[in-house]
């Protein structure tokens, strides 16, 4: 599976936000979308990333439409983060080879005539896109691996969130050197979120599935807003998680969900950080160095266990 991801309440966006359009390039594919794919795997992807980049969508011309608008503004987007110095992008030969072939990454959401490679860059929406399908199928294999076709799943869905306000400033770090803040507390996230009985954590008394998502944006206090965002698979006699003490501790139990509550929650946990595509690229910049190399998605129980592959009864 594509590596950790951050998300949190887009705060920018929309689908009346453009950026000017990058330098020509001869290299550049010119892309056909052809149409709109409307399975459950097709939607959780748009709802977790085309929505909220783009606004709502609809029939296929305007869903075609905003892929096309998206496709350009990513381009912009990627010289935007190699002037703001995104290593993977920016800096010598190499990374001018990678632009380059980043600008023809393959779309998500649609079907086009084209067919080019991935660039798998952080930031980039289609490749997010992609990782929230693979999330998708692995929590949807668990709740209905059991259940007969187009039956509800025999376990209750829980759905919970809390923000924590995390300094931006550098910290000490095992190598000698520093490290953003939120890189440590990526890290801190990693060592307690499967302890048992530590707060906001995976492993809860009957609970037999567990993923987490830290949705990062930049706050307006200059520290970073990290949404922890939970979907946890429950049997039915479990009692509800402890609660966590946040003004906006959010939580929601579905008894018996069927598959669209399951998708959606899956979209909910996993929605795209908008400032990626549209806030200062410097900051952007600054969040992926952060989270490079720190996990800041994971998955527990059932959700690992019972993932090898989708039910044969997947839309």
């Amino acid at each position: 599976m594509q590596g950790e991801r951050m998300d949190s309440t887009p705060s920018e966006g929309g689908e009346g936000a453009e950026q000017a359009a990058p330098p020509a390039q001869a290299s550049a594919v010119a892309f056909t979308p052809l149409y709109a794919p409307r399975r459950h795997q097709d939607v959780v992807r748009r709802h977790a990333v085309l929505v909220p980049l783009m606004g709502p969508g609809g029939d296929d011309p305007k869903i075609l439409d905003q892929v096309g608008r998206l496709i350009a503004q990513r381009r912009a987007r990627l010289y935007a983060l190699a002037d703001a110095g995104l290593p993977e992008i920016s800096g010598g030969e190499r990374q001018g080879r990678r632009l380059r072939f980043a600008l023809n990454c393959k779309p998500s959401f649609v079907v086009t005539k084209e067919q080019t490679a991935c660039c798998n860059l952080a930031f980039c929406p289609f490749c997010w896109a992609r990782w929230v399908y693979e999330v998708w199928v692995n929590i949807e294999h668990a709740f209905f691996a059991d259940a007969p076709p187009g039956a509800t799943s025999p376990q209750d869905l829980i759905y919970r969130s809390a923000t924590q306000r995390v300094h931006v400033s550098f910290t000490p770090d095992h190598g000698g050197g520093v490290a953003d803040g939120l890189a440590a507390y990526a890290l801190r996230r990693t060592k307690i979120r499967n302890r048992r009985g530590a707060e906001f954590g995976l492993r809860c008394p009957g609970v037999v599935g567990g993923f987490e998502m830290l949705h990062v944006n930049p706050g307006d206090d200059g520290r970073w807003a990290v949404n922890i965002r939970q979907v946890l698979m429950a049997t039915p006699g479990a009692p509800d998680p402890a609660p966590v003490p946040a003004k906006d501790y959010r939580y929601e139990r579905t008894q018996r969900p069927g598959r669209l509550a399951v998708r959606d929650a899956v979209a909910l946990a996993n929605r795209y950080p908008t400032f990626l595509m549209r806030g200062e690229p410097a900051v952007a910049v600054r969040y992926l160095a952060a989270r490079r190399r720190r996990q800041i998605s994971a998955m527990t129980g059932g959700f690992r266990n019972k993932a090898a592959g989708p039910p044969d009864n997947a839309p």
